[in-house]
């Protein structure tokens, strides 16, 4: 996932995201990078803060 998003020029932490909301129907193989990158803009990528943080 994060060789996908830094070919297409986005370069973000892994620890940058906790969970990923993919749209029903969606497809992706996380084995293929070309399958990553065509799917990267049905891919909503969730923060989850706690109340301490």
């Amino acid at each position: 996932m994060l060789s996908a998003l830094k070919e297409v020029g986005v370069i973000i932490k892994h620890s940058s995201f906790d969970a990923l909301s993919i749209p029903k129907g969606v497809s992706i193989d996380f084995n293929d990078l070309v399958s990553i990158k065509a799917s990267l803009s049905d891919i909503t990528f969730i923060e989850i803060k706690s109340a301490n943080q």
